[in-house]
């Protein structure tokens, strides 16, 4: 198969396309043919040996977490799923793999697309739409720094089971999924946007 690679920390010049053997599915996991893969900030961070106290891959590396494909072979505990399907999910970080033509993930991390979501469309999902799930029910708070910023203030109300409160400033992509996540499951909700981004830079569930 055919993979981005990196044999080192660094900066884009890392990064080598190389021919590589094709990956084998252990009892639970599924092999998967990657038609898009997601890049995400952890993707670059683990790249550059941000992350290497915490995580410390084995070169050569494959980067990438978020896949969307078809399914190639599976395990024999992974009967969730059969060759041809399609799907979505991430791979263990620590080993990597997303920036490949094949790629291994736990059937634990893996969910059939949807039909109204093309392949690359679902790739941006796993990581951010996770992060956007937990950062909703984290229940978390942690100050606003905005004196620096022109700001515009949008508020969108409905019920919400208990009072909470969450003020999370995240980087695109995860903001679009947290208020797309916030509203589905109905927090009262303010969005804080900087008037020089078209990102929201704060997000308030009250």
């Amino acid at each position: 198969m055919k993979a981005i690679v990196i044999d080192d920390y660094g900066g884009v010049d890392q990064l080598h396309l190389r021919e590589l053997p094709d990956p084998r599915p252990q009892a639970d996991e599924v092999l998967v043919r990657v038609r898009a893969a997601g890049v995400n900030p952890v993707d670059w961070k683990i790249r550059q040996g941000q992350l290497r106290f915490i995580l410390r891959p084995k070169f050569p590396f494959i980067p990438g977490g978020d896949i969307a494909g078809e399914v190639v072979s599976t395990g024999p505990e992974a009967t969730e799923f059969k060759t041809g399907d399609p799907v979505v999910g991430f791979v263990e970080l620590k080993r990597g793999g997303g920036y490949a033509e094949l790629a291994v993930a736990k059937k634990t991390a893996v969910a059939l697309k949807s039909p109204s979501l093309s392949f690359i469309k679902a790739a941006s999902l796993p990581i951010a739409g996770c992060t956007a799930v937990c950062e909703i029910w984290a229940n978390c708070r942690k100050a606003p720094t905005l004196s620096s910023l022109e700001e515009q203030v949008v508020s969108v109300t409905s019920p919400f089971r208990s009072p909470r409160r969450l003020e999370q400033r995240q980087a695109p992509p995860v903001d679009p999924q947290t208020l797309h996540l916030s509203n589905r499951s109905g927090p009262t909700m303010s969005l804080t946007i900087a008037a020089r981004t078209s990102w929201p830079a704060w997000i308030a569930l009250k």
